[in-house]
């Protein structure tokens, strides 16, 4: 078994539209940078590449252009994924100019077709380096809990999930290739009054982390849709904000840790990948609208009928398992996916290999308490059928 890891800067040029909150959110500076970060995996026989991105979102389409890119070196075992992050360019569109009146709606897109080349030529650049530095490793895995007061779920209060769960590549030296943590809270901490480019909590967790073990440090987001964010109230000021997304990052970097002491080591194991390719209807008027305006940086086919593809995908590692799920999961059905999983220790990726916006039960999407979360979903039955995705992919 061989692992190797990179991580590339990916910060902007210049001034760009901000992602999240509201529209004609003008970047004024950087306050620390963002990055693509590479986990590759060898078993012997099958490779696994696995990015995260300190983006707002990538969609598909774009995945699959990097997957083209990288196909002869790292087959089509590469997983994309973003860390939903309100601090980093506009890369799906919706965030450029704007109205407020009577419906909130952009006007132009936010995205910029130029920067999105440069971030497909660097993750593609991560994935060969890390491919190249790859060496003989194991891999240790382990969980812990984040304290249950430092994110918080906005609209039910404590209906999260606080789980943890952590993987460590090292060489047979015992030095660190990559240590990666899963944990469900957006990366919105500096919330909408900051305008500089940040990595939000992650690029304070990848700071500890490389500080106490070297290495690469990766994180991916869990099922923080519905809406699980750091536990702040929303008039905070950004002078308070400041110092909680350093300290969210330093908690998740210390439990990390801790979690790690009492991890299982893996010398061997087998990697299997299985996905489920999707076409679901677009009945929002939103997405829509926001095609024909050639705001939405993807096609959705005819406007007639609009059909998103999309995939859901499910990897085995051994003792753990890996699911990919391509928006923003409630909580109740992280926990649901997560129920579904046989392995010991539970990855649940969101934001994997596209952005559907929010994805929640039938039930919920009816409930008057998410209506923002339904002016940015697909449509009715869209949880659902992810949900099904995954069953179908874990038996």
């Amino acid at each position: 078994m061989k692992a190797g890891a990179c991580s590339v800067e990916i910060t902007p040029k210049g001034t760009v539209f901000l992602a999240g909150f509201d529209f004609n959110r003008r970047s004024t500076g950087i306050r620390d940078p963002l990055y693509a970060r590479a986990l590759y995996i060898h078993d012997g026989k099958t490779p696994l590449v696995l990015v995260s991105l300190d983006l707002i979102g990538y969609f598909y389409p774009d995945v699959l252009r990097v997957r083209e890119r990288v196909k002869k070196i790292a087959g089509d075992n590469v997983i994309v994924c973003s860390t939903h992050n309100h601090a980093s360019p506009d890369t799906l569109g919706y965030w450029g100019w704007g109205l407020f009146w009577p419906v909130g709606f952009p006007l132009t897109t936010g995205r910029d077709e130029t920067y999105m080349a440069e971030i497909e030529d660097r993750i593609a650049s991560c994935i060969e380096t890390a491919l190249k530095n790859a060496r003989e490793c194991r891999i240790v895995f382990s969980s812990d809990e984040m304290p249950k007061d430092i994110s918080e779920n906005i609209r039910i209060s404590g209906k999260k999930d606080d789980e943890i769960t952590i993987m460590k590549a090292e060489g047979m030296d015992g030095k660190t290739i990559a240590v990666v943590a899963n944990w469900p809270c957006h990366a919105e901490t500096l919330y909408e009054h900051n305008r500089e480019v940040s990595a939000d909590f992650p690029g304070h967790f990848y700071k500890e982390i490389e500080k106490a073990l070297g290495g690469v440090a990766i994180f991916f987001e869990g099922a923080a849709g519905g809406m699980i964010t750091g536990n702040l109230p929303d008039e905070a000021p950004l002078i308070e904000r400041i110092p909680y997304t350093e300290k969210i990052g330093k908690v998740l970097a210390e439990k990390t840790l801790e979690g790690l002491k009492g991890g299982e080591t893996v010398e061997s194991l087998q990697i299997q990948v299985k996905k489920n390719i999707l076409r679901l209807p677009v009945r929002n008027w939103r997405f829509k609208l926001a095609r024909a305006l050639g705001i939405l940086g993807r096609d959705i086919g005819s406007l007639w009928n609009p059909i998103l593809e999309t995939e859901v995908c499910a990897v085995s590692l051994g003792p753990a398992g890996i699911v990919c799920i391509p928006g923003e999961l409630f909580p109740s059905l992280g926990f649901a996916a997560k129920g579904m999983m046989k392995e010991k220790y539970k990855f649940l990726f969101t934001l994997a290999n596209d952005e559907i916006a929010y994805l929640m039960t039938d039930e919920e999407r009816n409930d008057p308490l998410y209506s923002y979360e339904r002016s940015m979903s697909l449509a009715a039955g869209t949880g659902p059928r992810i949900l099904d995705a995954v069953k179908d992919l874990v038996a």
